[in-house]
């Protein structure tokens, strides 16, 4: 089983999908420092389940989604598929493949797939459990972590072991019997409590089920003797009730002689009430024929007495209106029209009509003389009108000289600026270059250095350093002896000096090496003394653009812009660091160009500067301009608006002398003549009304007096035909009363009947009433006997349900005695169950239900012993399994340890021990070369675990600790191991873990970063030796790393931040011969 690919999709710096497909074997993955090739580990471990941050290099697990570049955008989700060849069933799954695959969204939503099917991370843990691969994850040695492995807890040391030998999911079972064992416990002691509870509630329950039985022979006892007394009293009630209807039968009799008798007096009395009433109405009606003769009687006399008070009145009347008329008929002929004042009214209008001539004329003047005035206020309105429009265009085009300038002030203003933040950033990078100079200074007590001096042309200084090397360090001085004294000034902390015309000279060189090769001592200059010495000693140094080009036979020297340098003379390669002697070179020529692009950038700021008061004259003058031109279209608006008010006040003189009323002395005169002429004309007016309304009242009475004159005999007619008809209605109405007191007398007799029927059927009413009484009793008395009957009977009939009898009557009456006997024994039952007290009917049901419950609470607790057994039997076998598992684990690492660390450690020795955490700090390097205290202290520990399982105490507090001694060391902590002895220390406890359990797949990153090249070569001797039982995925910068490759992958980033990854597969090249590894 292997690791057949990993596809990187979003993750960190692959936004794009990418697979790496791996093969069994050594694969390498390389590239430079920063160019993600670590991911690719934290790509695995992430993928498997990893759930820490800091893990996978990040702060939180939003952090492996891939934020973005320059010109790529970022992703929304993070995606890594694992696929693992399972063709050799190492796995138990039907599949060739596992593919195990995690995403993960900006949102926080996640989610496992096993195999294209969701899942959950511990189903994946699960499926991975027997492989060796866990949370603990010893198979992927992220970058750094391999300090981590010697300074970590003995505990941790422990689980890594652990997971090799696939414990995880024993741990796992045994964990789940460990929280069913305590869920068990609990439920077992609830158990104990509810049956303690449940048993407790027996007792009680007994006594009341004995109380509720006696209860209940009482009661049937009770209910016997009941049913025999109910028994007598029904026969008895029967017997009552027979005579009751006997009786009420007689009673019914006699009521309907009573009822018979009342009938015929009733007949009687209805003969003489249909007698008395037709008299009655026949008496109404002659009584109301002589009512109303007596009213017409009346009424005649009240309309006679009218009569003859209307006519009387008429005469008067009459009399009234006769002189009237003749008064009236006097003065109308005595009235003649007034001719004064009808003249005195003609003379008045002609005046008038006068003096509106006169008032017409005067204001036909006045109004032509506003009207000239009102038109030339509107030709002064119009003129300043047109004043205004030609300033206002003036203002407008000085708002926008003004505008124009404002622009060009703020776009000066902006150069300025800029010209400003240009020459302060070069000013600022000017002082850093300065800074770093003389920081840098690198000549000894402040000599001046040959770096100092020379100027390189740019692009070629790290050329330059890799030529000269430390030289260019070195101080520059005149002569041998100041070379002395210099260096026996610097004491113990050494130096370097040139003297100055005691170095080699320069030569002609004339063949180039190479294409396109220049001479290094071309591209430098400087003062002469410093450059000659420079070209001395880069006499016969080439550039050259590739090493590669230079020829086979070639002994000189030759350099790259790289910093890369091939001495042929030596066959030395040698490559210069970055950040070197050639910085203060290329700082020098960054600050030379500093300081030109600062005078060109102050230059700018001076010209941008004037540039911007030269604009602002301009807008100065600008403003100027728009102000007068402001200030005279506000003059000439003020100009229209004064004739555009003096134009509306003309109109309105104009208007207001229209329609004003006219005034002075002819108003004054027109108004005394008006009023004349309308007193004139009401006194004309008035004696009009008086004659028409004289005439009209002639009229009126004169025929008033023709209608009275009229009325005067047929009044007096009336009044004798009222006198001849009162007359015989008074003789109508004798008639009638004489009628009426002969009914009177005939009614009398039939009202004296009436009565003694009346009598009669009061004397039958009361028999029938004292008759009727006594129906009711009867009917009463036989109702309640009927009613004791059917109580006495429902009764009965629900005693014998109770008893399962008949419920019939007796046949014969009881025995007075034995009846008595029956009530005293019902009165000692009564007696007896009430000194019994409350009984609870349901107790026995109870009884029985809790006693039911408290065996199956029995039956439930015996099944929970059983459980807890076998639970524990369980763990007992899973922690045997555990520890026998873990200690052949163990034990075979720690054979292994002691073998691989005799091969990274020639000549030292070191071993794995098991701890306690608690125990105290034992020499665990080195400081033990006694054999009888290490065996004294394997005896102990043995003792020690060998007494915690007869005891069935967890071993999870004890660790395993390594111990080291390095060939001729003496150490007592792992702390204090240099870098590269704890890289060896855990690669070597790594391998014997491997050893003792392989895992399908290592990834290794950077783990021999801090080893030299003896412990490089023995670190590939282990990759070389066990390659072919396991599949290696190395992360490295090391060449001779590299060489060891059966595939090589080769991870780059461009600008964008994206990481691209080119593959390579490598011949297998014969294995040199090493030394011997423990297999």
């Amino acid at each position: 089983m292997h690791l057949k690919s990993v596809t990187l999709k979003g993750f960190k710096s692959f936004p794009d999908r990418t697979t790496l497909q791996f093969a069994p074997g050594v694969s390498v993955v390389v590239g430079p420092n920063g160019s993600g090739k670590s991911n690719v580990t934290d790509a695995v471990l992430w993928a498997m389940g990893e759930q820490s941050p800091l893990a996978v290099r990040g702060q939180s697990m939003q952090d492996v989604i891939f934020a973005g570049g320059h010109g790529v955008q970022a992703r929304s989700s993070a995606e890594v598929e694992l696929v693992l060849d399972n063709s050799d069933g190492h796995v138990d799954l039907p599949v060739g493949e596992i593919s195990i695959m995690r995403r993960l969204d900006r949102n926080g939503e996640g989610e496992y797939r096993l195999n294209g099917a969701r899942c959950r991370l511990v189903d994946v843990l699960e499926v991975l459990s027997d492989t060796g691969l866990g949370k603990e994850m010893h198979s992927v040695v992220s970058q750094g972590r391999v300090e981590s492995i010697v300074t970590s807890k003995p505990r941790d040391r422990r689980l890594l072991i652990e997971e090799a030998a696939g414990l995880g999911k024993h741990r796992k079972r045994r964990r789940r019997a460990q929280l069913k064992l305590d869920r068990t416990q609990e439920n077992l002691d609830r158990a104990l409590d509810v049956e303690r509870e449940a048993r407790s509630r027996l007792k009680p329950l007994k006594r009341q089920a004995e109380a509720a039985e006696l209860h209940e022979r009482l009661e049937r006892q009770t209910l016997e003797a009941r049913w025999e007394l109910g028994r007598d009293d029904l026969r008895a009630r029967r017997a009552e009730l027979a005579t009751a209807q006997a009786e009420a039968v007689a009673a019914r009799a006699t009521l309907q002689e009573a009822q018979a008798e009342l009938a015929e007096i009733a007949a009687r009395r209805e003969l003489a009430e249909r007698e008395l009433a037709e008299r009655t109405e026949r008496r109404e009606r002659i009584g109301h024929r002589a009512e109303r003769a007596r009213a017409a009687v009346d009424r005649i006399e009240l309309r006679l007495e009218r009569t003859a008070e209307t006519g009387q009145s008429l005469a008067e009347r009459l009399e009234r209106r006769r002189h009237r008329l003749e008064v009236l008929s006097q003065q109308a002929a005595a009235d003649a029209p007034d001719e004064v004042g009808r003249e005195r009214i003609e003379a008045l209008e002609a005046e008038v009509a006068q003096l509106d001539a006169d008032h017409a004329a005067e204001l036909e003047r006045e109004l032509a003389a506003l009207t000239v005035e009102v038109e030339a206020a509107a030709a002064r309105t119009a003129t300043a009108a047109q004043t205004v429009e030609e300033h206002a265009a003036v203002l407008a085009g000085a708002e926008q000289a003004c505008e124009s300038a404002r622009a060009a002030l703020r776009a000066a203003e902006r150069g300025s600026e800029e010209a400003r933040r240009d020459a302060a950033r070069i000013g600022a990078e000017l002082a850093a270059a300065n800074q770093f100079l003389r920081s840098h200074a690198s000549a000894p007590r402040g000599e001046r250095s040959l770096a100092d001096d020379l100027v390189v042309e740019a692009g070629f200084e790290r050329a330059v350093a890799a030529a000269l090397g430390g030289r260019l360090a070195a101080a520059i001085v005149e002569d041998l002896g100041s070379g002395e004294a210099l260096l026996g000034r610097l004491g113990a902390d050494g130096g370097r000096a040139l003297v100055a015309g005691r170095g080699p000279k320069a030569t002609d060189a004339t063949d180039a090496p190479a294409p396109g090769a220049r001479r290094l001592t071309d591209l430098v200059s400087g003062p002469e003394a410093s450059v000659a010495i420079a070209r001395g000693l880069l006499d016969g140094v080439w550039v050259v653009e590739e090493l590669t080009q230079l020829p086979s036979g070639f002994t000189g020297t030759a350099v790259t812009t790289a910093g890369r340098a091939f001495f042929g003379a030596s066959g030395e390669l040698l490559q210069a660091p970055q950040g070197g002697s050639e910085r203060v070179l290329a700082e020098r020529n960054r600050r030379d160009g500093l300081i030109t692009q600062s005078e060109v950038a102050v230059q700018a700021e001076h010209a941008a500067i004037a540039a911007a008061e030269e604009a602002g004259g301009v807008l100065a003058a600008a403003e100027a301009a728009r102000e007068q031109a402001d200030g005279i279209v506000r003059d000439a608006r003020r100009e229209q608006s004064a004739a555009a008010e003096a134009e509306r006040r003309a109109r309105w003189l104009l208007e207001q002398r229209r329609e004003a009323p006219e005034q002075g002395a002819g108003a004054v005169r027109r108004a005394q003549i008006e009023g004349e002429l309308a007193a004139e004309r009401r006194v004309a007016e008035r004696a009009r009304i008086e004659r028409e309304e004289r005439a009209t009242t002639i009229e009126r009475l004169q025929v008033a007096v023709a209608r009275d004159t009229d009325l005067v005999p047929a009044c007096a007619r009336l009044a004798q035909a009222l006198t001849s008809a009162l007359e015989a209605v008074r003789s109508r109405a004798l008639v009638i009363e004489a009628e009426l007191d002969e009914d009177r007398r005939a009614g009398a007799g039939v009202a004296a009947e009436l009565r003694a029927c009346a009598a009669a059927e009061a004397q039958v009413q009361q028999r029938l009433r004292e008759r009727g009484e006594q129906v009711t009793r009867t009917e009463v008395r036989a109702q309640q006997t009927r009613d004791q009957e059917a109580d006495i009977a429902a009764s009965l009939t629900e005693l014998a349900q109770r008893l399962g009898l008949v419920a019939e009557p007796a046949d014969e009456a009881l025995d007075p005695q034995e009846a008595e006997s029956l009530r005293t024994r019902l009165e000692r039952l009564l007696r007896r169950r009430e000194q019994l007290g409350p009984v609870n009917p349901l107790a026995k049901a109870e009884y029985d239900e809790a006693l039911a419950h408290v065996e199956e609470l029995e039956r439930q607790r015996t099944d929970l012993e059983t459980a807890m057994r076998e639970l524990r039997t369980l763990i007992r076998d899973t922690d045997r399994q555990i520890h026998e598992t873990f200690q052949e684990t163990f034990e075979a690492a720690a054979k292994n340890f002691e073998e691989l660390s005799a091969h990274c450690f020639p000549g030292g020795r070191g071993r794995l021990r098991l701890v306690r955490e608690e125990q105290p700090a034992r020499t665990v390097i080195g400081g033990g070369s006694s054999e009888e205290f290490e065996a004294g202290v394997d005896a102990e520990d043995g003792a020690e675990a060998e007494e915690q399982r007869e005891l069935g105490e967890p071993e999870e507090d004890l660790g395993v600790e390594i111990e080291i001694t390095p060939a001729g060391k003496s150490m007592k902590r792992l702390t204090l191991l240099s870098g590269g002895e704890k890289s060896m220390t855990a690669i070597a406890f790594l391998f014997s873990v491997f050893l003792a359990k392989p895992c399908p797949f290592y990834i290794l990153d950077e783990v021999e970063a801090a080893l030299d090249d003896l412990n490089i070569g023995r670190f590939l001797e282990l990759l070389r030796a066990y390659r072919e039982r396991a599949q290696f995925i190395v992360v490295t910068h090391q060449k001779r790393t590299m060489e060891a490759a059966d595939m090589l992958y080769g991870v780059s980033m461009s600008g964008d931040g994206v990481s691209k990854v080119v593959s390579r597969r490598l011949p297998r090249a014969p294995d040199p011969t090493p030394d011997p590894v423990p297999v």
